[in-house]
């Protein structure tokens, strides 16, 4: 009867209409994925990983968190307001990080490192910029109720990067081939959301006036609280990544990076809509002084369905699947599936759900969960990896993320029951 329910919502209205394109999107990249890794051996994947981790790291921060403000603010002033924010504090991170990739450049260039690792160095500042731009635009979508055209944008980025990457791998340039199609399909993506969307020049590059101090400091917990938080956030996610790299072989690290999109590429399709149409749904009640418990049920409902249809499905195929699908080169990912599967669904459930502790006002609490998660996966990244082989590290992991996101369920729950208006 529930699932009845959720289906006649207006809210799985809005994430068909969403998630019609992000199934193009997603099926575009599936559809990419086993070329690529006939063009790239997993020792290239892992660079590419290590790109993403590092990108992803810093991402959170590049415009102060104020992103996140966008889409619950209650006035077109305040939102307008957020948005030049957010667009000033982008163009200071990405200044930052062309100075620092310039000087990171010049110092390897002078100890005698060269390829690759300068394409590395050269991209990463705009690939950090033009994440910030697109969770800008994202928000400003969302909060239109835009959400056709977020998922157009996020279907010109599978598009052009799947593109771009084998067209270059074919061109034999090696692992900045991967680098240069990642960069571009966010690129894609930007141009498509800034073509269609309502952001005028003047936004984008903003002279602040004192109705947008006045946003900023109301909304300070966000940069102040939730910035740092959310750097610990995103290094506590890549950090198996950073000592996949360190502590084993490059295959291995071209093997768990993987299974995460061969897992990630499909339930993206269900975690993006339902996250951000979930975000703005649950502003809008918290907004019009409603309860968002019986919306959270229902979210869990659906995503606990969804997600261990597809755990299961996933578990059943990898094994023996890997090395058919994949290349045989990549058979060995297959075991790694395996044993991640319990960490990705719960992660899935969980990590999309967080969405609504935004507007649920309990900003400060999250913090406190983010650095146990950073402390907690840290303790076990620095025992395991020296000690165990592959496979006893990620079940290590898997264990890990197992308790560390049942505390973050039960945080999320405490949130939705105990709304803080803001």
């Amino acid at each position: 009867m529930l699932i009845k329910n959720v289906l006649r919502t207006e809210f799985v209205s809005n994430f068909k209409g969403f998630a019609s394109w992000l199934i193009l999107a997603q099926l575009i990249t599936a559809a990419f994925i086993p070329a690529l890794t006939r063009v790239y051996s997993p020792e290239k994947y892992a660079t590419l990983a290590l790109f993403m981790a590092l990108v992803a790291t810093v991402a959170p921060i590049v415009c102060g968190r104020y992103e996140q403000v966008i889409p619950i603010s209650t006035t077109e002033t305040e939102k307008h307001s957020a948005i030049k924010l957010c667009f000033f504090i982008n163009w200071c991170f990405f200044l930052l990080a062309i100075c620092s990739a310039f000087l990171a450049f010049t110092i390897s260039d002078y100890i005698g490192w060269a390829g690759d690792i300068n394409w590395t160095l050269g991209l990463a500042p705009f690939g950090l910029g033009l994440l910030g731009v697109l969770g800008i635009l994202r928000n400003a979508g969302l909060s239109q109720g835009a959400y056709k055209l977020i998922g157009f944008g996020a279907l010109a980025q599978a598009l052009i990067a799947g593109v771009v990457s084998l067209a270059l791998g074919l061109m034999n340039f090696g692992e900045s081939g991967l680098l240069f199609g990642f960069v571009s399909g966010l690129l894609a993506s930007v141009m498509v959301l800034f073509g269609h969307g309502k952001i005028s020049t003047s936004v984008v590059f903003p002279k602040l006036r004192p109705a947008d101090f006045k946003t900023a400091k109301k909304f300070a917990h966000f940069p102040l609280v939730n910035s740092f938080t959310s750097l610990l956030d995103c290094a506590t996610l890549s950090m198996p990544v950073f000592f996949l790299a360190s502590s084993y072989a490059g295959e291995v690290l071209g093997y768990y990076s993987l299974v995460l999109r061969a897992f990630n590429t499909p339930m993206n399709v269900v975690s993006q809509s339902v996250g951000q149409i979930a975000l703005k749904r649950v502003a809008d009640l918290v907004n019009g002084g409603g309860s968002p418990l019986p919306f959270f049920k229902k979210s869990v409902a659906l995503l606990s369905f969804s997600g261990l249809i597809a755990a299961i499905i996933f578990v059943g195929v990898s094994k023996n699947g890997f090395g058919l699908i994949f290349g045989s080169k990549w058979s060995g990912a297959g075991v790694y599936a395996v044993i991640l599967a319990p960490s990705l669904l719960i992660r899935f459930v969980v990590g999309t759900l967080s969405s609504l502790i935004i507007p649920a006002g309990h900003v400060k609490l999250v913090s406190i969960w983010q650095f146990f998660a950073f402390c907690s996966t840290g303790l076990v990244c620095l025992f395991f990896s020296g000690l165990a082989d592959p496979e006893s590290f990620l079940i290590a992991l898997v264990v890990n993320d197992l308790i560390v996101y049942s505390i973050y369920f039960c945080v999320i729950f405490f949130a939705v029951c105990n709304v803080k208006r803001i």
